[in-house]
C-alpha cells in the first residue's frame, strides 16, 4: 500500500513538472512564431517596396528610352530575385535557441 501511495505521489508530481514544462515549450514556440512571422513579413514588404520601385524606374526607363535606367532597373530586379531572405531564417531560429542571445535584429 505505501509502495502505490509513493508511485501515486511521484506519478502526480511528475505529471505536474511534465506539464509545467510543456507550457513553457509551448510559449517558447508561440514566442519563435511571432518572430519568425514579423521577419518573414517586413522582409517580403521590403523586397516588394523595392521591386515595385524598380518597376516603375524600368517603365519610365522604357517610357523615355533611358537604356541606363532600364539597364540598372533590370539589375536591380535580378539582384533581388537572387537573394532569398529565406537564408537567414537559419540564423534567426538558430539565435532564438541560443540561451545566451539577447537581441535578435533584422
Amino acid at each position: 500500500m505505501i509502495f502505490i501511495l509513493a508511485l501515486f505521489s511521484f506519478t502526480a508530481h511528475f505529471s505536474g513538472r511534465h506539464q509545467a514544462w510543456k507550457d513553457v515549450r509551448l510559449t517558447e514556440l508561440s514566442n519563435q512564431k511571432e518572430i519568425l512571422k514579423t521577419y518573414l513579413e517586413e522582409t517580403f514588404k521590403e523586397r516588394r517596396e523595392m521591386i515595385d520601385g524598380l518597376f516603375d524606374a524600368l517603365d519610365k526607363g522604357m517610357d523615355s528610352g533611358n537604356m541606363d535606367v532600364i539597364n540598372a532597373a533590370i539589375d536591380g530586379i535580378i539582384n533581388i530575385s537572387k537573394d532569398s531572405p529565406l537564408q537567414n531564417v537559419n540564423k534567426i531560429i538558430h539565435a532564438m535557441k541560443d540561451n545566451d542571445t539577447k537581441v535578435i535584429s533584422f
